[in-house]
Order: structure tokens, then sequence, then C-alpha cells
């Protein structure tokens, strides 16, 4: 397979060092993956990569930083996100930690549940699911009510967050457990 020789190249002199394939071809062979390159004159050339599979393994425990204090939490969170799997994660962690959440799949469905919550000590919402909507709507209805976002978007996808009262309310997907555990603590 000379394609993926370093410095190997069908491009006149000058034109490039074929290093490009060289590196994937590398990357590829070290994960234990295979390349295979089907090409036709006249035609394009696919070429495909093929990596083992994976175990996908998510410790969950009551572990934190050496800077981190050893104490659970304790309260109640309503947890708001459309993600089942960002969700449940986070759902975890912040039960393996001494709160109890209520989680929701929607701001329809928080708003309608959340008042048969008692004591609730936080909300946390991703922001680009419901907005701050849902924040100012809770305000209204439970003034007082502290409401936190996350999200994994950045920048101009996030232009609705100028209305947040709070930087501090705010945390970037995706997060560490340790991360979301010191934001929590912060405001419960």
């Amino acid at each position: 397979m000379n394609i993926c020789e370093p410095f190997y190249t069908t491009k006149g002199k000058d034109k490039g060092t074929g290093l490009g394939l060289a590196t994937v071809y590398g990357i590829v062979k070290q994960s234990k993956g295979q390349i295979a390159v089907f090409s036709e004159p006249g035609t394009s050339t696919t070429i495909k990569m093929y990596f083992p599979v994976a175990e996908l393994r998510i410790i969950v425990g009551k572990g934190f930083s050496k800077e981190s204090s050893n104490e659970l939490g304790s309260g109640n969170i309503v947890l708001v996100e459309d993600d089942e799997a960002v969700r449940n994660l986070t759902k975890r962690i912040l039960e393996s930690n001494g709160y109890i959440v209520n989680e929701f799949e929607s701001a329809e469905e928080a708003l309608e549940m959340i008042a048969s919550i008692a004591n609730v000590g936080l909300v946390l919402t991703d922001i680009v699911m419901s907005g701050v909507e849902l924040g100012k709507k809770l305000k209204v209805k439970f003034p007082g009510i502290t409401i936190m976002y996350m999200s994994g978007f950045t920048g101009d996808a996030l232009e609705d967050m100028n209305e947040r009262e709070d930087d501090s309310l705010f945390i970037s997907k995706p997060f560490t457990q340790n991360a979301l555990l010191e934001k929590v603590k912060q405001h419960m």
C-alpha cells in the first residue's frame, strides 16, 4: 500500500509531502485498526478505516479532587435535560453524592411538576433546550429559586445567556464530576 508510505505522492514536485496518509496509517495501526482503500481509474477513491470496538466505562463515585471537600451534599435538585445519556449521568453523579434529583426531559414537564416537589434547592437546566424562558417562568412562580444553566454550546449560540443574572450559575458541558459538584455546592 504505497499511498501510506511517508513522502509517497502522486503530486508534482513542490506540491506536497505525502505525510498526511502516513500519519493516518500510523494512528490507525497504533489503535489496532485497519485501512481499506478502494480505487478505480477514472473514479473516486474511497478509504475506509476500521477500529476495534471500545468499551465505554463511566465511573461515578464519591471521589473528589484533593482540593474538594469530602462532605456529601444534600437537598432537592430539579434536573431538566432532553439528552437521556447526559440526564442519567448527571443524575447519577448528583445522587451518589447525597442529592435528591427530580429529573425531567422537557421544560414543560418541569414547569408542570415542580410545584409538587418540596424544598427545591436548585434547578439545573440545559439552556439551549429550554432557553432562559424556563428560568423566567420559574422565577415568577417561585421567587428566590436558583436556576443554574448548562450547555455544550459556546459563543454566539448562547446569545440569550446575557439575560442570566450571574455567570457563576452556568456550567459548560461536558463537565467533570468534580466541576459539577463544586458548582452545585456553591448554590445549594
